[in-house]
């Protein structure tokens, strides 16, 4: 027989395993659930790291835009600050043009002589060529171009006024060969800064003849007095009291040969001859200085000097000072020395303000 099979034990079993698989599925379901509440604890507690983190990616980069903005707003401006510079340049060379073709040896030269360029200087270094005009920042150019030389060490600053024109610290072109000449003129950048010329002229004498000078009042003052005065007495001759009306009658009716420091610009430099890339203005000397320093590649640690360095006490002649010391001039003398600079006026784009 075959042996009996309870129905009963056979649910029983089958009611086990069901019973089991049950629980193990409550067993896993608490556990995903419990899984989930440690998940969503976890991700609370990352929370604020992860707005923290957000935060600064966003401002890194909202700086990193606003700092390219910035330098592309500067670049803008240099661009522009360039541009601007280059086109006043193209104006100031076109007055010389201008006036030159009104010359009668209006040609550039080839073959530059020694009388052309004696007062040019020279700065091997960065191939520059500085025409000097006295009484137009001068001094503080040589400052500048002695340390770029690198043969001193001094600071600007530091350099005296006699040292400062020794002329063992910067050669003058005159002084090469006229291959050595013509081979600068070329490949060498050529400046020149000007001035309003009554303004020049006014520094001159007050910078030479109003303050002991014993050169000046030897060579000219004693000349000028005996020239100028009735009978002056030996004191007069010995003290350097010259007036500016007395200099005056002086400058204009002895135009050859002048001193440099109020001979005219365009004779001194010969823009006519020699073209110069850079025309500069005393009037705005401190930016145009410091442009031009820069648009050759001199390093950003040197500057154009600010300072004055004799009579500093003194105010620079300007405009005030200039109506001053014309106004004790006749009117004749007035027109006739707005006659002697009348080419400097022209060339350089200076409006006379003074009446006539």
């Amino acid at each position: 027989m075959l042996p009996q099979t309870s129905c009963s034990g056979y649910v029983d079993t089958h009611a086990t395993q069901i019973m089991g698989v049950f629980q193990e599925g409550r067993r896993n379901g608490y556990l995903l659930r419990k899984g989930r509440k440690c998940s969503t604890k976890s991700a609370l507690v990352l929370l604020p790291t992860i707005i923290i983190v957000f935060i600064i990616i966003v401002l890194s980069t909202s700086q990193l835009f606003t700092e390219d903005a910035a330098l592309t707003e500067t670049d803008t401006e240099l661009r522009a600050q360039n541009q601007d510079m280059l086109d006043i340049q193209a104006r100031r060379k076109a007055y010389i043009q201008a006036v030159c073709r009104k010359q009668t040896n209006n040609n550039i030269i080839a073959n530059p002589s020694p009388e052309h360029v004696w007062r040019i200087y020279v700065e091997d270094n960065y191939g520059l060529l500085y025409c000097e005009v006295p009484k137009v920042a001068c001094s503080n150019w040589k400052r500048t171009l002695i340390r770029l030389s690198g043969n001193i060490s001094m600071k600007p600053e530091d350099m005296e006024h006699k040292f400062v024109h020794d002329k063992t610290q910067l050669p003058t072109l005159d002084t090469y060969s006229q291959s050595e000449i013509e081979w600068r003129l070329k490949n060498y950048f050529k400046f020149i800064f000007v001035r309003e010329p009554f303004e020049r002229f006014v520094s001159a004498f007050r910078d030479k003849f109003q303050h002991p000078h014993k050169y000046y009042h030897s060579v000219f003052g004693r000349w000028i007095i005996k020239a100028y005065r009735k009978n002056p007495s030996k004191k007069e001759l010995n003290t350097n009291n010259i007036t500016f009306p007395e200099f005056a009658r002086f400058v204009i009716q002895n135009p050859l040969g002048p001193d440099t420091h109020w001979q005219q610009m365009n004779r001194i430099c010969n823009p006519c001859q020699i073209q110069y890339d850079f025309i500069g203005h005393y009037e705005t000397i401190n930016e145009e200085a410091n442009w031009l320093l820069r648009y050759v590649n001199i390093p950003t640690e040197v500057n154009f000097p600010k300072f004055k360095d004799i009579h500093s006490a003194e105010s620079v002649t300007n405009e005030v000072l200039k109506k001053h010391y014309f106004s004790q001039l006749s009117s004749s003398v007035k027109a006739m020395l707005y006659k002697f600079y009348e080419v400097d006026f022209e060339m350089f784009n200076y409006r006379n303000t003074i009446p006539l």
